[in-house]
């Protein structure tokens, strides 16, 4: 009785499910960014709703969540990773948190509850696409995917900068980031000539989902591992590294520290450039000794 008299609103008499539908996702749409509604939702209808959907708002208890978190496990434990339980442990807070401010519920009964140990840890490898991959992609791909691939291979774009332009964004000879993005508001990259024909069968702003699941898919025929759509901002630090480029050059267009591009974007075949490093240490050594023997230097 104490918890009744303590929420006395209607919506604390109603499910989690009316109170997530009717009231959680409009505050999002009001306060968040897409990328973020987007997967509130995910976590929400993939995960939580089979479990917790029906539940009296104000009666969910820790253990009620607890259960649901075993249950998740029980049936996906062995597919999902432990950072997706990780997303569903934040969503299931961010519904309660919200009840809480409103007075539906008591406490939030997410405290206390433990995801440890659940999910598999093996992630998947942080490669980059090659130059020669970018090639093939952009000579198989048409139209808006092609454009996504050049956006994703040649500006290093970060998921939600990527949904968020348009093609009114395209000034010519720089593309103006700038909407709705958490970092780089008002920042301009060059555009390169194999980006602006990539650019030719842009339709307008990009369903990044759907995109991945094509461009996977297409990777796929062409004989290419996939390493997910990050692998092409990687890919271009990894790149520029190649050509010479300083990592604080590259930092400023991937937009991040020096520190961060050196150890995340810029990924290495370590055999291959501890050889290369040793042949130049070699051919320099070798050089220096011959020019010395020519000048008839011998150590006393």
């Amino acid at each position: 009785m104490r918890t009744v008299n303590g929420t006395q609103t209607k919506e604390a008499a109603g499910t989690v499910g009316e109170f997530v539908e009717n009231v959680f996702f409009p505050d999002c749409n009001r306060r968040l960014s897409t990328h973020s509604r987007r997967n509130y939702k995910n976590q929400w209808r993939m995960y939580l709703q089979p479990y917790i959907s029906g539940l009296r708002l104000r009666d969910v208890r820790p253990h009620d969540i607890q259960n649901a978190f075993d249950g998740l496990d029980k049936d996906k434990g062995e597919v999902l990773s432990h950072d997706t339980f990780t997303l569903v442990k934040v969503c299931a807070s961010a519904i309660f948190a919200l009840a809480l401010r409103l007075g539906h519920v008591a406490s939030n009964p997410v405290i206390g509850t433990s995801i440890r140990g659940m999910g598999h840890t093996k992630h998947r490898e942080n490669g980059a696409f090659s130059l020669d991959e970018i090639i093939k992609m952009t000579m198989y791909f048409e139209g808006q995917t092609l454009a996504t691939v050049g956006i994703c291979a040649f500006l290093g774009l970060r998921g939600p900068e990527i949904e968020a332009l348009e093609p009114s964004d395209d000034e010519g000879e720089n593309m103006h980031v700038h909407r709705h993005t958490k970092t780089g508001n008002g920042v301009r990259i060059p555009i390169i000539a194999p980006l602006r024909k990539c650019l030719a069968g842009w339709k307008g702003k990009i369903n990044l989902r759907s995109e991945a699941a094509a461009i996977k898919e297409g990777c796929g025929k062409l004989g290419i591992r996939w390493r997910g759509m990050y692998a092409f901002r990687r890919g271009l630090g990894t790149t520029l590294h190649g050509l010479g480029v300083p990592a604080k050059v590259a930092a400023l267009i991937l937009r991040n520290s020096e520190e961060v591009c050196r150890r995340h974007y810029i990924k290495l075949d370590e055999a291959k450039e501890k050889t290369e490093a040793m042949g130049k240490l070699e051919r320099v050594f070798e050089s220096a000794s011959a020019s010395q023997k020519a000048d008839g230097q011998r150590p006393q």
